[in-house]
């Protein structure tokens, strides 16, 4: 048995882990090693692995013995972020041509038009905002255009209440009840889920036939090679996963960038230049080339403050990882948080410095101590789709504004499937 911290009788650990996970998984770490045990409390064993090495031993070359949690069909039901084996497969092959790079070129102007209409909106005169909000209209207004084949989300305000209850479902301290249980968050999801599926189904309806570039146009039309072609019930699930997945995220690396940028004068007054330099002409495939320094900033801010901070398995059946047994079923915490913030990799860690992006770090790294979208046959689908939209948003609107945060301080965070902001992230808005 790794080492690992005292837990309550009956209850375990996991309570006092609930209440902090980024602050208990770093202080555990730093006690107890690279494998550090957590009793789950009624029973339930888990596992934090802090190494790159135990993420390519989890994630790629036994991925076969491992499989995502249970609780993850509670949020993703069927689709890709929770689906195994063949049917995960079949969906995967009917999903991924959705997300080559030709496909992905097609949804460019859905992200100009959406970013060119949040500008329009803003007066720029030093009106405060919430940024978080502000960010996650904008990623699900992108994600209505290029997905659904909508103009915005508005006309589906069921669709927005869902993506925040899915977040309220998630956190870590719910996750320490069942889904059955009447926590404000379970109910709060319950309601809004009929909601959701109504409009997905509407969405679905409206779309099938329609001749556009949308994702679910294309899925609409969809089939393997050997004929496997998705049901309205499975396509729903994978909307509702790819909803999920494809705005909060972006969202939160956009709301985290303008927070960092805020935070660092010098690295606000480059990308202020080279925003200015090469979107004089307008944004187009060239100009997102010349975007040298955007690219250093994105990957920087995707290393410090990761959204996607952890990652987790179940294994389905006893497997050894270093000189430990790990039980079936047991727990496995892969925290991405830990790896990008190790000073074994990354000099001055806790420091925003797009330039340590420069020369060979890359190369230098361990292969998965930097895996902002995960690894292995999970890794995350809509990566290409993130990283242009990323590329896209942030160039755009810092031509145009200065972003202040004005906000709490410290930043501190709570953990659902993605790490977010405790704090409102709010920001004063000044025209350039």
């Amino acid at each position: 048995m790794p080492p690992g911290p005292d837990g309550l009788p009956v209850l375990g650990s996991m309570l006092r882990y609930g209440l902090d996970p980024f602050e208990y998984r770093k202080e555990w770490a730093e006690e107890y090693g690279d494998i550090v045990y957590v009793d789950g409390g009624l029973g339930r064993d888990g596992y934090i692995l802090t190494e790159p090495r135990h993420f390519e031993q989890v994630l790629v070359n036994d991925d076969e013995h491992y499989r995502r949690p249970r609780e993850y069909q509670e949020i993703f039901r069927n689709g890709l972020g929770a689906s195994e084996g063949e049917f995960w497969r079949k969906q995967r092959e009917l999903i991924q041509p959705a997300f080559y790079p030709d496909q992905i070129r097609s949804y460019a102007d859905d992200m100009l038009t959406a970013t060119r209409e949040l500008i329009d909106r803003w007066e720029g005169d030093g009106e405060i905002r919430d940024i978080e909000a502000e960010m996650k209209g904008l990623t699900l207004d992108v994600f209505a255009r290029s997905v659904f084949g909508i103009d915005g989300i508005d006309e589906y305000p069921e669709i927005r209440e869902a993506c925040e209850a899915i977040s309220d479902k998630a956190s870590a301290s719910n996750q320490a009840f069942p889904s059955w249980f009447p926590t404000a968050a379970n109910r709060r999801y319950d309601r809004a889920e009929s909601k959701m599926d109504g409009a997905l189904d509407k969405i679905i309806d409206e779309r099938r036939g329609a001749s556009d570039d949308s994702l679910l146009s294309t899925l609409l039309e969809a089939q393997s090679d050997d004929g496997h072609q998705m049901s309205d019930s499975t396509l729903r699930d994978e909307m509702v996963s790819l909803l999920f997945a494809g705005h909060e995220t972006t969202a939160l690396s956009l709301t985290y960038t303008w927070y960092l940028l805020s935070k660092n004068e010098e690295e606000r007054r480059r990308l202020f230049i080279e925003a200015d330099d090469v979107l004089d002409g307008g944004f187009g495939p060239q100009a997102a080339m010349q975007l040298e320094y955007t690219d250093k900033l994105v990957k920087e801010s995707l290393r410090r403050l990761c959204p996607a901070h952890s990652l987790f398995r179940q294994p389905c059946r006893e497997v050894t990882i270093d000189s430990y047994t790990i039980p079936e079923d047991s727990a496995i915490f892969l925290p991405i948080w830990l790896l990008h913030h190790d000073e074994t990799y990354f000099e001055d860690p806790m420091s925003f410095r797009p330039d340590r992006w420069d020369g060979t770090l890359q190369e230098q790294l361990p292969k998965y101590a930097y895996i902002p979208f995960g690894a292995g046959p999970h890794r995350c689908i809509g990566e290409r789709f993130a990283k242009m939209e990323l590329h896209t948003i942030v160039p755009m609107i810092a031509r145009e504004f200065e972003l202040e945060y004005v906000g709490e301080e410290p930043l501190e965070f709570k953990a659902s499937l993605t790490a977010e902001p405790k704090n409102e992230m709010s920001m004063r808005v000044r025209s350039r």
